[in-house]
């Protein structure tokens, strides 16, 4: 067998006896025993600053050998991506599926962006979103307070000359103005 410079490496407990008559929630439920934390560790620097997040490899690495070990597979479905500029809008459902009975699995709906000047957009919001799934579905924490870190959403208002502007071109055009 030719040498590929991957190394192939079973979960652990990968071999170990499972509950094949739990279904897809005792599974989950089992899987969110075992795990319950994912750590910021990759840190993005900016010019203000900087801040750690946990990556979609981090959430796999995580979530993998726990999911393997309660038989439980998870994939992308239901894909729709619409492309804005250089940001890439994904949403798409992640199914997770009982892998003793295929006929038994949930679905997380889940959104990513993925913002790139290349072709790499797609794939950068797919991890965001299948990342998002994960963490959701299993209720995983990772020391980020989404809450805390909210921005206020800013609404730009248009001056009152703008507005002089825009209501001169409706008469022009014969427009109604709106009350």
């Amino acid at each position: 067998m030719p040498k590929t410079g991957i190394t192939l490496q079973a979960a652990p407990n990968a071999d170990k006896e499972r509950d094949t008559k739990l279904n897809i929630h005792q599974r989950i439920h089992a899987v969110m025993k075992d795990v319950s934390y994912v750590q910021k560790g990759h840190e993005i620097k900016l010019s203000g600053g900087g801040y750690k997040v946990v990556t979609h490899d981090a959430v796999t690495a995580a979530v993998r050998p726990a999911l393997v070990n309660h038989g439980v597979v998870y994939y992308p479905q239901n894909l729709r991506c619409e492309q804005n500029g250089n940001r890439t809008e994904i949403m798409l459902d992640v199914r997770f599926v009982n892998i003793d009975d295929p006929t038994d699995a949930i679905d997380i709906p889940t959104i990513g962006f993925g913002i790139d000047s290349g072709d790499k957009g797609p794939g950068k919001g797919l991890s965001y979103a299948v990342k998002y799934a994960l963490l959701k579905a299993l209720g995983l924490e990772t020391g980020e307070d989404a809450d805390l870190n909210a921005a206020e959403h800013e609404v730009e208002l248009i001056t009152e000359a703008q507005a002089e502007e825009i209501f001169e071109l409706m008469k022009e055009s014969n427009a109604e103005q709106p009350k």
